[in-house]
């Protein structure tokens, strides 16, 4: 940006490109430009008569950011090995990371790598480098929007059907498109919405599905339904069975640790054999945590606030659908909850870390109050869903592939999150 009104700001909104209306958004809303931007995004613009650098990280944290002071340098990538490479930038542990990637599987804190010279734009920040220094902040936490009250259930299908549509729309360029098809709903149902785009769109779109499936090593449906649903959408459907893969351990450079390092191969020669064929895969992660069946906190409030007809409407819609009233679900505490450390800590390591006590205060982020299904609405923890894009990334998966996570979309995933439990969370 030059600080005046860029070459962007020429262009029309019909034909810009994505770098065009980020450049567009900068223009008119300087730093505040990151809470008017719908989509998954890691960008840095350099402001001259600033002298600044302004960088953002999507909401969700779908695309990496990771930076680091060398110096008098600013080094930053989406990359986490681009950063090291930097000679200035030390390969020393973060141990408090490691800490935590021993004990939870995941980083508690959302800002941090597993190097100490190394730190991650967290999800729904942007960060100011100048003379001064760096300054973060937090631009965007996940609202907790009012329950729908909808006349139909009917309507709420529709709606989600329209909000999906656009969201696949949103992350579909091409006229081919692939997906992780299972046999379940999460990725046919978007599956769904791809081919609808892309016949809108092109005279001979083509929809990939890749499934893996085990034939005889454990029950196993998977190629049964994935390929019901690909031969009523005349999908091209890649089935690969897993029975006879090898276990043996062999190394594959990964930026960081894993938790389940036996199946990273694997998954490195299926991205491969998507990367043959494909640029973009939607991924069909999200509706299992939106959709958390949460009922008692929402029928709590319709009680708190008197709203009677609601409640027996909601307890009606249920019986019929379901042919019984919603009954309590019990759900299993943290595993650790009440026992000690590992024994395979290293006592030094965990006395230094005070790791006791931060074994036992871990647990998922705390239900917000006034959501209308607080689990699900807390489910969406950046920390837990930071790691899950990371390890879609080519970074880690070795392949030219975007992943594109459109139940994350934000206007989709506040509709699901407001849907009432009954009766369609069950």
């Amino acid at each position: 940006a030059d600080g005046r009104a860029s070459p962007s700001a020429r262009i029309p909104l019909a034909s810009a490109s994505d770098l065009d209306l980020i450049l567009r958004a900068y223009d008119t809303w300087g730093e505040a430009c990151a809470e008017h931007l719908l989509g998954d995004f890691a960008f840095a613009i350099w402001d001259a008569p600033a002298r600044r650098l302004f960088c953002a990280r999507d909401q969700m944290g779908v695309k990496p950011f990771f930076y680091a002071h060398a110096g008098r340098a600013f080094v930053f990538s989406n990359t986490l090995d681009a950063v090291r490479r930097h000679p200035a930038v030390s390969a020393r542990l973060d141990e408090l990371a490691i800490a935590d990637f021993l004990l939870f599987d995941v980083n508690t804190d959302a800002g941090s790598s597993m190097f100490a010279d190394i730190r991650r734009l967290a999800p729904g920040h942007t960060a100011v480098c100048s003379a001064d220094g760096v300054r973060v902040r937090r631009y965007w936490t996940l609202p907790i929007d009012e329950p729908l009250e909808y006349r139909r259930q009917q309507d709420y299908v529709e709606r989600f059907n329209e909000l999906l549509h656009a969201a696949v729309s949103d992350r579909i360029r091409q006229r081919r498109v692939a997906l992780f098809m299972s046999g379940g709903l999460d990725s046919p149902t978007p599956a769904v919405a791809a081919t609808d785009v892309l016949a809108e769109r092109h005279r001979q779109p083509e929809v990939l599905a890749f499934t893996e499936v085990y034939d005889t090593l454990i029950p196993d449906d998977e190629r049964h339904y994935a390929g019901l649903v690909a031969r009523a959408l005349g999908l091209v459907h890649d089935v690969r069975a897993r029975d006879d893969e090898a276990f043996e351990h062999s190394w594959v450079h990964l930026p960081e640790p894993t938790s389940r390092p036996f199946g990273v191969r694997a998954a490195r020669e299926q991205h491969g054999r998507v990367a043959a064929h494909v640029r973009t895969v939607l991924y069909g992660e999200g509706p299992d945590n939106a959709l958390k069946n949460d009922w008692r906190p929402y029928v709590r409030g319709l009680v708190q606030r008197g709203r009677w007809g609601t409640l027996a409407r909601t307890m009606w819609d249920h019986v019929m659908t379901h042919s019984r009233l919603p009954l309590p679900r019990f759900a299993a505490g943290m595993p650790h909850a009440h026992q000690g450390l590992p024994a395979w800590i290293q006592p030094g390591f965990a006395a230094r870390l005070n790791l006791e006590a931060r074994w036992r205060a871990f647990g998922p982020a705390l239900p917000e109050p006034g959501a209308c299904r607080p689990a699900a609405h807390a489910s969406f923890d950046p920390r837990m869903w930071q790691s899950a894009f990371e390890g879609l990334d080519p970074a880690w998966t070795g392949a030219p592939v975007e992943f594109r996570h459109p139940f994350v979309d934000l206007r989709l995933l506040r509709f699901l999150l407001a849907v009432p439990p009954g009766p369609l969370c069950r």
